[in-house]
């Protein structure tokens, strides 16, 4: 897609903070309609960004550490838009949303994961290194057992 197409269809983007009251379930719905396991409310970082145009195409969150590195997690696309206008979405979310934001909490370094090659892809594009692939896991701490 030439540039021009890009900055045509993403000047009618907007953004907006993530709002788990506004936003979650339509994340929940995201993440279940991909057969996968939503991320649980509390997971979530203040710092999420929803991208939309007359609908919501795509969120992430940004975390931070007290070094120069952040996470970009649970990135997610809206399922039922094409591939084109995904990925437009979610260069879109990465570029003027994440790396932005990163950029002005002073992080030099931002990591992120990636299990679907369209969210890859999308990385890849904005100047993300692919390092290796490899399993992400997560344990919840606390409780019975870690229920």
């Amino acid at each position: 897609m030439n540039t021009e197409k890009v900055k045509e269809i993403t000047d009618t983007f907007t953004t907006h903070i993530f709002c788990t009251d506004t936003h979650y379930s339509l994340l929940e719905e995201w993440w279940r309609k991909q057969k996968k396991t939503p991320p649980a409310p509390e997971m979530l970082s203040d710092t999420g960004i929803v991208v939309c145009d007359e609908i919501p195409l795509a969120m992430g969150f940004m975390y931070f550490s007290n070094s120069g590195l952040g996470q970009l997690g649970f990135v997610c696309a809206n399922p039922e838009i094409g591939p084109r206008r995904k990925l437009t979405a979610l260069l879109f979310l990465i570029e003027t949303g994440m790396k932005v934001f990163a950029q002005s909490k002073g992080i030099k370094y931002v990591h992120t994961y990636s299990d679907e090659p369209g969210l890859t892809k999308a990385y890849v594009a904005n100047g993300f290194n692919l390092l290796s692939q490899h399993d992400v896991l997560i344990q919840k701490i606390g409780g019975i057992n870690g229920h």
